[in-house]
C-alpha cells in the first residue's frame, strides 16, 4: 500500500511531526492514538495529499498489490459542508469532483446512502442535520468513488454512546469489505475492538507501534495462589521460561511465553502436592497501554 518514510512537519516553534516512519499494508486497520496535538491531523493531511512535509515522503510500497498509489477518501476532524445543500446535492457534487460520470453515481449513491443510513435525511438540508448525521455524511463523501484506503479522523467526535456506536457498525462495515483503514480516536475502547494494529503519537514522535494483540499481551500476567510457599520450587519453574516469578506462596507468569506456561506450572504444583487457591490473569487494557507510551 504506502509507506511513511522519516516525515517531520513543523509550524513555527510546534514540531507537529519528528521523523515518523511506518508502513500501510493493503487490509490494514490502524488506529491512530495520542493527545491533542500529537501529530494526528498532520499526519492524515500529508498522506492525503493536502499538506507537503518539511523533510520525508509518503510514498506507495516497492512492488505492492497496489501497483502504485491507493486511491484515498479521507473524512477530516472537522466537517465543513456547504449549509445551503442538502444531502442529495452534496453527494452528487463530491462525485462530478472526483470525475465520476453520471450514470455511475446513480448507481453506486443509493448503496452508500444506504451503508451511512441517510436515506431519510436525502432532500434535508446540510445545515439541518445533527452532528451523527453530519458523521454519516462525512463517512458518505469518503466512499464516493470507492477508495482502497480510508483516512478516518475522529470519525465518533462529539457523539453520544449509541451514535459512536452506530459509526463503529459502519466502520466495521468498511473492514469486512476489505477497506484498508487508519482511523484516530479518543475512544480507545472503539480502536481495541476495530483495528489490527495500533501507533501511538506523542509530541510528534511515534511512541509505540504493535499489533493490539501484541500491545495487550505484553504487561499481561497471570497470578497463582498456592496453598502454601512454594519458594522450594523456585528453580523448578524458573526453568519454564523467563518471567517466572516466586513471591512466598505466589507465582507470577509475566508476558506471552511465561502465561504460555501456565498447565506446565500447574501440573509442577499439584505433583508436589500443592493446592490452588485461585488463579488470576491479569489483562492490560489499552488505556493503560496508551497511558504509559504517552509518558
Amino acid at each position: 500500500m504506502i509507506e511513511v518514510d522519516h516525515l517531520s512537519k513543523r509550524y513555527l516553534d510546534v514540531q507537529a511531526l519528528d521523523d515518523v516512519s511506518f508502513a500501510i499494508e493493503q487490509g490494514d486497520v490502524i488506529g491512530l492514538l495520542g493527545p491533542n496535538g500529537a501529530g494526528k491531523s498532520t499526519l492524515f493531511r500529508i498522506i492525503a495529499g493536502l499538506l507537503k512535509p518539511d523533510k520525508g515522503r509518503v510514498r506507495p510500497t516497492i512492488g505492492g498489490p497496489t501497483n502504485g498509489w491507493p486511491t484515498i477518501g479521507y473524512k477530516p476532524d472537522r466537517l465543513l459542508f456547504p449549509p445551503g445543500m442538502n444531502v442529495q446535492q452534496y453527494l452528487k457534487m463530491i462525485g462530478r469532483l472526483q470525475n465520476m460520470r453520471g450514470s455511475e453515481i446513480r448507481r453506486v449513491m443509493p448503496t452508500i446512502i444506504d451503508q451511512v443510513d441517510l436515506s431519510m435525511v436525502l432532500s434535508r438540508p446540510i445545515s439541518q442535520l445533527s452532528k451523527g448525521m453530519r458523521q454519516r455524511l462525512g463517512l458518505a463523501q469518503v466512499m464516493m468513488g470507492d477508495p482502497s484506503l480510508l483516512l478516518l479522523d475522529e470519525p465518533t467526535n462529539g457523539l453520544d454512546p449509541a451514535g459512536q456506536s452506530e459509526i463503529r457498525d459502519i466502520i466495521d462495515q468498511f473492514k469486512a469489505a476489505g477497506k484498508t483503514i487508519l482511523i484516530s480516536s479518543h475512544q480507545l475502547h472503539e480502536i481495541t475492538a476495530i483495528c489490527d494494529r495500533v501507533l501511538i503519537l506523542s509530541n510528534g514522535r511515534i511512541e509505540l507501534q504493535k499489533s493490539v494483540t501484541e500491545a495487550l499481551a505484553e504487561k499481561s500476567a497471570v497470578e497463582i495462589h498456592a496453598s502454601h510457599d512454594v519458594t522450594d520450587l523456585t528453580a523448578a519453574l524458573q526453568t519454564l521460561a523467563p518471567g517466572i516469578e516466586i513471591i512466598e506462596n505466589t507465582i507470577l507468569l509475566t508476558g506471552e511465553a511465561a502465561i504460555a506456561q501456565r498447565p506446565a506450572v500447574l501440573g509442577l504444583l499439584l505433583n508436589n502436592q500443592y493446592d490452588i487457591v485461585s488463579m488470576e490473569h491479569k489483562r492490560m487494557t489499552l488505556n493503560e497501554v496508551y497511558a504509559e507510551a504517552v509518558q
